[in-house]
């Protein structure tokens, strides 16, 4: 909706150039809101984009804490990882982790002098959003293969097989687009948007190998992945 309204606002054919025309084109949507009703609702627009900012982050560090919770508790990362905090059941050893990793990332940002907006949040939220559509392609694969592997399940050809495929493939589709397209939504050039995008193969190989290394030295463990309960 608010894509729509910025572009019925501004018009299609000039949206792009005064985007490129603004020194800082995260501030577009305030100037639009001046425009057309006034500072009060701009303000309003300031608060709720920095609280769903954080909102999201906050998102992103608990998904981050509980998976290297899960992994820890795996074994694939020291059992450390694989804690809960005595008192409040939290994953604690992951959130502070990823509270160090997110740290070490802002301060070399900032040595850089890099833009915290148009460069450190727009490439790895970009960056996460391709792992998140990867990774429910994956999902629908999974679901796929599964409903196959177990007919006894006796679900429908629609709901067995079609949904899952569609959306897997619809996924992937989105997945490629975006790829291609990834410099227009990072703002960087072709070569670092693409250096960006290889980071997700370099860490699919690392876990592919990792679990190819488990199963060869402990199948017992390798067959316990993801079967623990919270």
């Amino acid at each position: 909706l608010s894509v729509w309204s910025m572009v019925v606002g501004v018009g299609a054919d000039k949206i792009v150039p005064t985007l490129q025309a603004l020194q800082d084109p995260t501030t577009f949507i305030y100037g639009m809101s001046d425009h057309f009703v006034g500072p009060y609702l701009t303000q309003i627009i300031r608060v709720l984009f920095m609280v769903s900012i954080y909102a999201g982050l906050l998102a992103f560090h608990n998904a981050a804490a509980r998976y290297f919770y899960a992994i820890g508790r795996d074994g694939l990362l020291p059992r450390q990882l694989g804690t809960t905090h005595r008192v409040h059941q939290s994953p604690h050893m992951g959130s502070a982790l990823q509270s160090l990793i997110s740290a070490v990332v802002v301060l070399i940002f900032a040595a850089m002098d890099a833009d915290p907006i148009l460069q450190l949040f727009a490439w790895f939220s970009s960056l996460a959003t391709l792992c998140v559509i990867l990774l429910m392609a994956i999902t629908s694969a999974a679901v796929l293969v599964f409903f196959r592997r177990h007919p006894e399940l006796k679900l429908g050809v629609w709901r067995g097989r079609i949904f899952p495929g569609f959306s897997c493939l619809a996924l992937l589709s989105v997945l490629v687009i975006a790829v291609m397209h990834f410099d227009v939504l990072t703002g960087a050039s072709k070569a670092l948007s693409y250096g960006l995008c290889a980071i997700i193969p370099v860490a699919l190989l690392a876990g592919v190998f990792l679990a190819a290394r488990l199963r060869k030295a402990s199948p017992q463990r390798y067959l316990a992945l993801g079967s623990h309960k919270l």
